[in-house]
């Protein structure tokens, strides 16, 4: 039996949010075929503008145009991961979530799981836990899709 006494802080929250709605490699293939469908349309637009004889008439408008439907398609995918550590900061900061931001006994043995806190008692057997994921600060036991118990590396020091 392994047993761990560990807080979530606000910043485990925030970078476990973001590892479930941006970091993690699903959701990376799911962003590159959004990419290439923004880009593809851009690029399918200027071909047909080019086949319809468009670039005879290449002037610096159509240049700009053709930048700008680019930069349009591109530039919300950059501001991605910051809109997602934004959201998670959001729920963070909302006084009903307070209760994630305890002191978490996390207790492992044959039988499964138990978290403990000022406020619950949950059990969970193993097949309960349908994916585990590491990262570099954390452990992610998931019981779906997007709910996990977040167990910070630090709780092992």
């Amino acid at each position: 039996m392994v047993s761990l006494k560990y807080t979530i802080t606000k910043e485990d929250y925030i970078n476990y949010y973001t590892h479930v709605m941006w970091d993690a490699g699903d959701k990376k293939k799911a962003r590159a075929k959004s990419i290439l469908k923004q880009v593809g349309f851009v690029a399918l637009f200027i071909s047909v503008y080019y086949f319809a004889g468009g670039f005879r008439f290449l002037n610096t408008f159509s240049v700009i145009i053709i930048t700008l439907m680019f930069a349009t398609s591109l530039l919300p995918l950059l501001g991605g991961r910051n809109s997602v550590r934004s959201q998670a900061e959001d729920m963070a900061e909302d006084p009903e979530n307070a209760s994630v931001f305890t002191d978490h006994i996390f207790t492992a043995s044959e039988a499964g799981t138990e978290v403990r806190t000022n406020v619950s008692d949950i059990k969970y057997t193993w097949p309960a836990i349908t994916r585990k994921t590491e990262t570099p600060a954390y452990f992610f036991l998931f019981l779906n899709a997007i709910h996990a118990l977040i167990i910070p590396k630090r709780a092992f020091a």
